[in-house]
């Protein structure tokens, strides 16, 4: 009796491993896989000379400034998160480059504190109630990203007011 009945568990094993193969063509299988899993990482698909993807940072003493950055991408998608001492801010980021080779990285959704646009030197703006950007632009180099943080007397804005900082430049960890 147990003889047969492992004999029909053997039997009913192959048969329906035959009709599992009937019934899906191999090649779809290893494709979807091969979607899901082997999409091109940011370095590859922007042609950037170097990783993007990781944990960036950011310290200044005098300032009191710290803050991290983390880069990652999620099917196929640039997303980033920053973290400073008073906000937790993450959302999509893309990358753009520019004719002089020049790499840039934009980040989504990270509203400014204050923004005026250009002022004249007579101190008039040339509007009034302006929309906060919610982009913030950045250099890229080997190892760093790099964003001017405020303006000045003629173009006066503030990114992030936490860190009175001009430039903020994030180390790769």
């Amino acid at each position: 009796m147990k003889n047969t009945f492992r004999v029909l568990i053997v039997l009913t094993v192959f048969s329906c491993k035959e009709n599992v193969e009937d019934a899906v063509e191999p090649n779809f299988v290893s494709d979807t896989v091969h979607e899901i899993h082997n999409e091109p990482n940011p370095k590859e698909k922007f042609d950037l000379p170097f990783e993007i993807e990781g944990e960036y940072s950011f310290e200044n003493d005098v300032a009191d400034c710290k803050m991290s950055l983390n880069i990652f991408s999620v099917k196929g998608i640039l997303k980033y998160e920053l973290k400073t001492r008073a906000r937790n801010v993450n959302g999509d980021a893309e990358i753009s480059k520019e004719d002089n080779e020049q790499y840039y990285l934009t980040f989504k959704n990270i509203e400014w504190n204050e923004s005026k646009g250009f002022i004249d030197p007579e101190g008039n703006m040339p509007e009034e109630n302006l929309p906060i950007p919610t982009e913030i632009m950045a250099g890229l180099r080997d190892n760093q990203i790099i964003f001017q943080n405020y303006g000045n007397a003629e173009n006066y804005y503030v990114i992030l007011k936490e860190c009175d900082v001009k430039f903020i430049y994030f180390e790769k960890v």
